[in-house]
């Protein structure tokens, strides 16, 4: 069966047709981060989910551990140059490179959390932080 044209780029329609343990509630928050475009840089093309960790996120006690992800639903949108380029996150450039240049990734969780109306970190089994304005 063809698949179906998206507006995703390859990689996006690849996670957004779902995976295997991954629940609908789930993928539908996924398609509903990836509409929000890069949270960024406001870009909207090749745009990545990129999970959250490290850095602010271990300042929380969010972290698993390097090399291990974080709950599926701790996601945000972005670019894909700063998720895995030359700047990105998951590439050389790191963390808290990453951070001191764009901002904390529990900043731009929250924003994520207040464009969607949703609290992500209570459908993790988390209790949201406080102390955190995205105003």
């Amino acid at each position: 069966m063809k698949e179906p044209k998206s507006q995703y780029p390859r990689r996006m329609r690849a996670r957004r047709l779902g995976k295997p343990g991954r629940s609908k509630e789930v993928q539908a928050h996924w398609d509903n981060v990836a509409e929000l475009g890069c949270i960024v840089t406001g870009m909207k093309d090749d745009v990545t989910i990129h999970h959250v960790h490290g850095g602010s996120v271990a300042e929380y006690g969010i972290h698993k551990g390097f090399g291990m992800k974080t709950n599926d639903w701790l996601v945000i949108p972005i670019a894909r140059e700063i998720h895995t380029g030359q700047f990105g996150i998951d590439a050389a450039f790191g963390v808290e490179r990453w951070e001191s240049k764009y901002g904390p990734q529990m900043y731009w969780l929250m924003v994520v959390c207040d464009k969607l109306d949703i609290d992500v970190f209570a459908k993790a089994g988390l209790v949201r932080p406080g102390g955190i304005d995205t105003q």
